[in-house]
């Protein structure tokens, strides 16, 4: 159940990270010096958290913990973010920014599942 909650909590950071790292491309819009430092430095922080979340979902899914979509799903997002990482380096701002939304869809739906999860083990444990 640690790992799960870990993973749930994992989750719900990256959603936030997230979040915060939009609210810095904002600033880079309207024009703020600052914008430029602060989303690139969220955007390093949600790479390396991208990592960690897929090796607790690999040792999730070695106890049988999670389904093996949920595993692709992760490493799927962090490709995503080495790619939308490197579209914002080279000023690519036309795949950048779409597939900035797909990432925090596959993030969305990560959450979405644990949250599921965790319904399905608290169903269980009143039985």
């Amino acid at each position: 159940m640690q790992l799960t909650s870990a993973f749930r909590f994992g989750c719900f950071v990256n959603v936030l990270a997230m979040l915060v790292h939009a609210l810095f491309a904002g600033e880079i819009i309207s024009g703020r010096s600052s914008g430029i430092t602060l989303h690139l430095a969220t955007a390093k922080i949600l790479v390396l958290w991208s990592v960690l979340q897929l090796l607790l979902t690999i040792s999730m899914k070695l106890k049988n913990l999670c389904p093996q979509w949920l595993v692709a799903s992760v490493a799927a997002v962090l490709l995503a973010e080495i790619l939308e990482f490197a579209l914002g380096e080279t000023n690519h701002l036309v795949l950048h920014v779409p597939l900035a939304v797909a990432i925090f869809g596959g993030a969305i739906r990560q959450l979405l599942w644990t949250m599921q999860m965790r319904s399905r083990v608290a169903m269980e444990e009143t039985r």
